[in-house]
């Protein structure tokens, strides 16, 4: 690991530290804000545990890696695997009140109803996240609904049991 700059962690600077990197084929060129910290790594498997090490010394807000043709899935999996952070989406904006209503119907449905249950049910098989499948529940209930009130039917269980919907 070939650096530019002496290390400082973030208790040190009491800085919140921000992280760049370059993937390449053979190396990563790393810099880290706002210390202009500048390391260029080898891409292999021990080198980025050295550098797992110091992300935990210096704690970044945030790591962002260059889109570089799919060799920074590699390099993500590995950050991960080594104890790097990977955080979960989360929902912001839109209509609160109305994705509230949403979710709790949902909940409700696939719980109570057939056609939601095993749609649910299939995605929790398939490794989803409790959430990730709650909310292509709440995507699926949006559709029957939009499709009734275009149709100006009512609900029918018999017609949406379909794998295909």
């Amino acid at each position: 690991m070939t650096t530019t700059s002496p290390k400082q962690s973030q208790k040190e600077t009491n800085e919140k530290h921000f992280v760049g990197i370059d993937v390449a084929k053979d190396e990563l060129v790393v810099h880290v804000l706002p210390t202009n910290q500048q390391l260029t790594v080898p891409n292999f498997y021990n080198e980025i545990k050295q550098l797992v090490k110091l992300f935990k010394e210096i704690n970044p807000v945030q790591i962002v890696l260059e889109a570089a043709g799919g060799l920074e899935r590699e390099l993500l999996i590995n950050l991960v695997a080594n104890g790097g952070r990977s955080s979960a989406r989360r929902i912001r904006g839109g209509r609160a009140d109305v994705r509230a209503a949403l979710f709790m119907a949902t909940f409700n449905a696939i719980h109570k109803n057939a056609t939601f249950k095993s749609f649910f049910d299939r995605l929790i098989a398939a490794s989803k996240k409790y959430k990730v499948a709650l909310v292509a529940a709440m995507r699926k209930l949006i559709t029957i609904l939009n499709v009734m009130l275009k149709t100006k039917t009512c609900w029918k269980e018999h017609r949406v049991l379909s794998e295909n919907f």
